[in-house]
């Protein structure tokens, strides 16, 4: 089975935290429009406070991501509020790769995404990819 036959058969569920930073959100969400796979992407953003949170809706609409948006409890912190939103959203299958990300991230490569699928078909069973600092 080729690449492009595969494409149609997973999802990337990206899963950010917001606190008070709808412009970092949306600039992150207008990267991952560019990527070469984004209709199998799906922007998963845990609210971490109230305040702004329909303006954040609003917002994400007007990208052209899948983006769907949950409101915590209370203030989780960032991996908790990730993990909460990846919970939530819950239809995820086995082929289908879960992102944990900043927002304060540039993605320059356009086929990012695209490379961690052919790099996982030569070492199996990727489960944590992280930046050289």
């Amino acid at each position: 089975m080729g690449l492009y036959q595969m494409e149609e058969n997973f999802q990337f569920i990206i899963s950010v935290e917001w606190y008070h930073n709808d412009e970092e959100v949306i600039y992150f969400a207008n990267q991952l429009s560019n990527q070469s796979l984004a209709l199998n992407i799906i922007c998963i953003v845990t609210c971490n406070d109230t305040t702004n949170f329909y303006n954040l809706k609003r917002k994400l609409t007007k990208v052209n991501i899948k983006s769907i948006v949950f409101q915590a409890p209370y203030n989780l912190g960032y991996l908790n509020g990730c993990l909460y939103g990846i919970k939530e959203f819950g239809l995820i299958k086995k082929e289908d790769w879960i992102i944990i990300s900043n927002t304060d991230i540039l993605i320059s490569n356009i086929f990012l995404l695209q490379s961690m699928i052919r790099c996982n078909k030569v070492y199996k069973n990727i489960w944590c990819i992280a930046p050289s600092v």
